[in-house]
């Protein structure tokens, strides 16, 4: 699945803000230098959808803010885990 992503970095919490437009919008903790807000990024989207480090990868924006994120599980389940995120927010 591919979701495009919009960061927000050196926020006080990783946080998903909003998903409209098939546009997420994540606040990251992380300065965005040297990689570190990517690194953070897929560390806190592996975390809240339970799916493994390794099956997350960026494909397009490594150096913006705004991204193309490819997740190699089933399309329902990560919209579904976004959803449910969302609606607890």
């Amino acid at each position: 699945m591919h979701l495009r992503v919009k960061i927000i970095p050196k926020s006080s919490s990783n946080k998903i803000i909003s998903w409209t437009n098939d546009l997420l919008k994540i606040k990251i903790k992380a300065e965005p230098k040297k990689g570190k807000g990517n690194k953070e990024l897929i560390k806190f989207l592996s975390k809240i959808l339970q799916v493994p480090k390794y099956k997350i990868n960026i494909i397009k924006g490594v150096k913006s803010n705004v991204k193309i994120i490819d997740i190699d599980e089933d399309t329902i389940y990560i919209k579904n885990m976004i959803n449910n995120i969302i609606g607890k927010n």
